[in-house]
């Protein structure tokens, strides 16, 4: 257990209450209050969710990261006055992280209090609020000065009081440490922990049963939304299934590719702020990293970027990791360089368009994009399926607009273990501009 280093509040079976309705200062606004048993029957439902409910379902304006998973549903939203973080844990406890305008925050509504009647279903809610004691004068909260930080804590139940997990938490620097334990329960007994950043960006979360067992390993959660129809998380599944299982050889050559160190050494790529995708267990951008590279490296598989930051720190580089479809990527400031092995190959099967999209969302005028992708043409030497190979027509076809081809050429992937050779490749070096 952590050291209670939170205030605790309340700690009360939820009722309805007046929402405060004071005017705020024209220059901000108090957020709105969840839909607490909106959240509860939508992430209850037994089916895979075909989409995400509404914004206002969360009192945010926008949904910024999503997740569903088995164990936890995770939805982070902001308006211009507050950053809220909603944890579902399947079957019955619901986590919320507030950081709110302090100019507003007395006026912001207490989610305790803001549940609405539940006599129609049958459910009992209880809850319990912490609140992190102020940041120290003159620090801000993860760029974010003078916001209030709050979290709550709801259970729920058809039958009989609902039980709250002990809670503890750890204030610190950088962010909040929240460690939750279940004795028994519908969930047979758990510990949740959460590790909550001061500002918008994505944290981790650890979930284990009575016996310590990892039911979720500690990992990034997303720092964007995740599809969830049963197609893609299928997908997801066989991107990370692989890493968890120690099969990912197949591709994973575990170190980084001679053709990009050819890249960076003949300075056709120089040390800028730089973004791979789908980089799998980091051995790339852990490179790129140590040849001076400012490097945020995004892949969807949370075990694979788990086993990346673990070789990043043994490197002793820094490395911004990030969970995240790149295909429905996080708004972030545009690159100096996009650089892509195995990516591209795979997603213009079911999507060029939206790949290509993608990329431009993560380009300015004049940046480099490199591409390392299975080549189509004859290859008599490779005996295995993957990768998949593209044509050169299909390459120049798919970028036609909004990029200039710069190189063409082709090589051969390093070989993965137990490979004598890789398969035959093209090396693709693209300029944005028309």
């Amino acid at each position: 257990m952590l050291a209670p280093a939170l205030s605790l509040l309340s700690a009360c079976v939820a009722t309805v209450t007046p929402i405060l309705a004071a005017a705020p200062p024209s220059e901000a606004r108090p957020p709105s209050a969840l839909d607490v048993p909106a959240i509860r029957r939508y992430f209850a439902a037994d089916d895979i969710l075909p989409s995400l409910p509404a914004p206002a379902v969360f009192g945010v304006e926008r949904v910024a990261a999503f997740e569903e998973h088995d164990h936890f549903a995770y939805v982070s939203g902001t308006t211009s006055d507050l950053v809220r973080r909603t944890f579902y844990f399947r079957p019955n406890l619901i986590v919320i992280d507030d950081q709110v305008d302090s100019r507003v925050a007395s006026q912001a509504p207490r989610l305790l209090d803001a549940v609405v009647p539940r006599a129609a279903e049958g459910v009992r809610f209880r809850g319990q609020s912490l609140l992190p004691p102020a940041p120290d004068a003159g620090e801000s909260s993860g760029g974010r000065a003078a916001w209030t930080r709050s979290l709550q804590i709801i259970g729920f139940a058809k039958d009989g009081e609902p039980i709250l997990p002990a809670c503890s938490a750890e204030q610190r620097r950088d962010d909040v440490r929240l460690e939750l334990v279940e004795k028994g329960g519908a969930a047979g007994g758990r510990t949740i922990r959460l590790w909550l950043p001061n500002g918008p960006a994505s944290g981790r979360i650890e979930i284990l049963d009575h016996d310590d067992k990892k039911l979720v390993p500690n990992r990034l959660l997303p720092a964007g939304i995740l599809p969830s129809d049963m197609g893609a998380v299928q997908r997801r599944l066989q991107w990370d299934l692989p890493y968890q299982t120690g099969t990912e050889t197949v591709w994973d050559t575990g170190h980084p590719s001679t053709e990009l160190k050819r890249m960076v050494e003949t300075g056709q790529i120089k040390p800028c702020r730089t973004v791979e995708i789908g980089c799998g267990t980091g051995s790339d951008a852990i490179y790129l990293a140590s040849q001076g590279f400012d490097v945020t490296a995004i892949d969807i598989a949370p075990t694979a970027l788990s086993i990346a930051a673990r070789k990043a720190e043994q490197a002793g580089v820094q490395v911004n990791w990030m969970l995240a479809d790149i295909l429905n990527v996080p708004p972030l400031e545009p690159f100096d360089v996009v650089y892509d092995r195995g990516c591209y190959h795979e997603v213009r099967q079911r999507d060029p368009g939206a790949y290509v999209a993608a990329v431009k969302k993560l380009t300015r005028d004049r940046s480099k994009v490199l591409i390392l992708a299975g080549n189509a043409n004859k290859d008599t030497y490779w005996r295995f399926e993957g990768p998949p190979r593209v044509k050169e027509q299909d390459i120049r076809s798919d970028f036609t607009n909004g990029f200039r081809l710069l190189q063409l050429r082709e090589f051969r992937f390093d070989p993965a273990r137990g490979q004598k050779q890789g398969a035959l490749a093209w090396s693709i070096l693209l300029e944005r501009g028309d």
